[in-house]
């Protein structure tokens, strides 16, 4: 009897023992059902031409896929059973793909690639606008002449063009695009790379900051020292962090050197090899900023001088100018519309204007020491245009001056976002510079050079404006 109970307790063990393991077989089926999809790798076309997209590297273990669907937002490429899908007409920029892939069972899984479309370079030189600067000697400040300048958009070479004696180029007859950069060399110098160039507007003049050369025999590791100064006081910041990135006008990629700003937002940095850097300046209540610093082999390059601007709020607009060592004094001027009225004020280092009742703008700082920053904010923008300029204090009543062209100055408008706009001075005489205007949403660059005390002989088109007349009779300065 306790032999049969033995031999009929173990059959059914035996039986449960099997289920398990089928059980477990299918659980284990089941699990390496799995769909994969896999758009393929990203893609670079030129302008107008076709591209074929493959999913056929997607699968699914244990089923079918029935469907294939390419998109872009709202628009559908192509939707079938089959993997492939050709795309023509793409519009000029990056463009991200999405492949959805579906089986039998209704799983719907997704992967995603990206299609660069790059101008043809025959139409990227049939536009209206232009790329110029100039090119000078990182220690003893004079412009080189016949410094190669090679264009590139995108990494495509594009055409090369030489600097004059007064260490200028130019590029005409370009389309306005993001992703051109510039490479700049000559024998004896090391290679300098300027990135990340945009021409916002057809016909427009795009001027770039001065391209700093090293000469070979300053090769080697070199000091940078600086300081990072609040935009709307002029006062050093502490414990900013500033990253840096070989190359000007460098905003993403490898970062060398990292360091914190001091007391009075005083910094050094040594060991870096010869060249242009960019400095990637960030801290908590601040928009990021950038200043652009020159290394020379041997020796410390001081006075690399930043400036970092404090979060704005919805609505305000900070204008920010900052320059070299010469000349001593340039000033912010500010003229814009007053509410209900026909008239229009005018901000500058005699009249700085106030925020909480009209203009509701303001001086905030009025630099006369070299570098700046001399700024003006905007708390609210009424209906009008508002001009900006900047004048050559320092040689205020010259009629034969390129004190201004060769000051290093640079104007940075900042919204809530952060950098909207620049605009580094042009390659022109004179001792006004109409920078910019501002209406609405949109600002325009002017970038319109004149002698401010000449006011009838300033041309003055429907589409060009300055305010040089109220740059007649102010006040000096104590």
């Amino acid at each position: 009897m306790k032999k049969t109970i033995f031999l009929s307790i173990l059959v059914l063990a035996m039986i449960i023992s099997g289920c398990k393991q089928e059980h477990n077989k299918a659980n284990f089926g089941e699990e390496q059902s799995v769909l994969i999809v896999n758009a393929g790798q990203d893609k670079n076309i030129a302008e107008g031409e076709s591209v074929t997209l493959d999913g056929s590297l997607s699968n699914d273990s244990n089923g079918t896929i029935v469907q294939y669907t390419w998109s872009e937002g709202e628009t559908i490429y192509c939707q079938d059973e089959t993997p492939q899908c050709t795309i023509s007409d793409l519009s000029n920029g990056s463009h991200n793909i999405i492949l959805s892939v579906e089986n039998e069972q209704g799983e719907i899984r997704t992967d995603d690639i990206t299609v660069n479309v790059q101008v043809n370079i025959e139409t990227l030189t049939q536009g209206n606008s232009s790329i110029t600067g100039r090119v000078k000697d990182s220690v003893n400040g004079n412009f080189l002449e016949n410094v190669i300048v090679r264009l590139y958009y995108n990494g495509m070479f594009v055409r090369e063009v030489k600097t004059d004696v007064s260490g200028i180029y130019l590029f005409e007859n370009l389309l306005a695009q993001s992703g051109y950069s510039i490479k700049t060399s000559i024998a004896g110098y090391l290679t300098a790379n300027y990135l990340d160039i945009v021409i916002d507007n057809t016909n427009t003049v795009q001027y770039l900051q001065t391209v700093q050369q090293v000469d070979e025999q300053y090769v080697g590791t070199g000091s940078i020292s600086g300081r990072i100064t609040g935009s709307i006081d002029g006062i050093g910041r502490s414990g900013l962090t500033i990253n840096f990135r070989r190359g000007i006008n460098t905003h993403t990629g490898d970062i060398i050197k990292t360091i914190t700003t001091g007391t009075d937002g005083y910094y050094s940095l040594s060991d870096l090899e010869a060249g242009s850097y960019t400095g990637e300046i960030t801290g908590n209540g601040y928009q990021t900023s950038y200043l652009i610093v020159t290394v020379i082999g041997g020796e410390t390059n001081e006075n690399q001088i930043g400036t970092i601007n404090p979060i704005l709020e919805s609505g305000e607009i900070r204008i920010v100018l900052t320059w070299g060592s010469s000349p001593y004094d340039l000033d912010s001027h500010l003229t814009g519309p007053i509410e209900d009225s026909n008239r229009r004020f005018h901000i500058y280092f005699g009249s700085k204007g106030y925020m909480t009742s009209s203009p509701y703008s303001n001086l905030d700082v009025d630099d006369t020491s070299s570098y700046g920053p001399e700024t003006v904010t905007i708390r609210e923008q009424k209906d009008g245009i508002y001009r900006y300029s900047v004048q050559n204090y320092s040689n205020k009543s010259s009629n034969s001056s390129t004190a201004l062209a060769n000051s290093e100055a640079i104007v940075k408008v900042y919204k809530g976002e952060g950098l909207v706009a620049q605009f580094p001075v042009p390659n022109q005489e004179g001792t006004l510079w109409t920078v910019f205007e501002i209406e609405g949403n949109d600002i325009r660059a002017i970038n319109n050079m004149s002698y401010h005390s000449g006011v009838h002989d300033i041309q003055k088109q429907s589409y060009i404006k300055t305010d040089a007349n109220l740059m007649r009779n102010l006040p000096s300065k104590n």
